[in-house]
């Protein structure tokens, strides 16, 4: 209800608000009604970038999941997201390499499990992790973990096309878990001659003849390249 205090409204009375403030009421244009109300430049890019992004990312999950057994990935999907927002910022392009880093299960790195160092090894036709194998390269988080294997996963081709992803994989053989030889772990992939790629490896772990059941006996992690 209006007062006598009320300004005249300038225009048709659907088309304003009235505002009240400490210094009086005034008529304020309903937002749209001048021109229609747009999205600020920022919010605006980010939401092409999303267009792009958010495919992409369920695509990259998709070729993925076949190696996610055991994993509690979480929110994996928001982690991939914002590195493909990196790479559509800086290479205005997506690129697998801007994955390099992620840790597939956050609260479980792969350094907490994995206690040595490991090395890759890149030429023009092939990708190779070697790891130091002996007592201690794997940390256990109970006693009835008996033996440990490595997986490593490629995955290669252009996130933003139609065509799906590709991966190819190697498992290494099963390692006691007190091993007391010392040997080396070599996994050997070969790379696409034009695609962009990315390197994951995994850490597998049994209990006995079955695999672990907690996700802290699993760790995998994107490191190359």
């Amino acid at each position: 209800m209006f007062s006598n205090d009320t300004p005249p409204c300038p225009g048709d009375p659907k088309d304003y608000v009235l505002v009240k403030t400490r210094e009086g009421m005034h008529w304020r244009r309903k937002r749209g009604t001048v021109k229609p109300a747009g999205l600020n430049a920022g919010f605006q890019a980010s939401s092409e970038a999303t267009k792009v992004v958010a495919p992409a990312s369920k695509k990259i999950l998709a070729a993925l999941q076949p190696y996610l057994r055991g994993l509690n990935s979480g929110r994996l999907n928001n982690r991939i997201g914002n590195a493909l927002r990196r790479s559509l910022k800086e290479k205005n392009g997506l690129e697998l390499s801007y994955l390099k880093g992620i840790e597939l299960q956050r609260e479980h790195p792969l350094e907490e499990m994995l206690q040595v160092d490991y090395h890759v090894f890149i030429d023009q036709k092939t990708v190779r992790i070697e790891v130091p194998v002996g007592p201690g390269t794997v940390k256990s988080f109970n006693h009835l973990v008996s033996d440990y294997y490595f997986e490593a996963v490629l995955l290669y081709g252009d996130p933003s096309g139609e065509k799906a992803l590709k991966t190819d994989s190697v498992e290494s053989p099963l390692y006691p878990i007190d091993g007391k030889t010392g040997t080396k772990c070599v996994l050997e992939l070969s790379l696409p001659e034009k695609e962009g790629w990315c390197l994951l490896l995994k850490i597998n772990s049994l209990e006995g003849h079955e695999m672990a059941v907690h996700p802290k006996h699993y760790r995998m992690k994107v490191i190359g390249p």
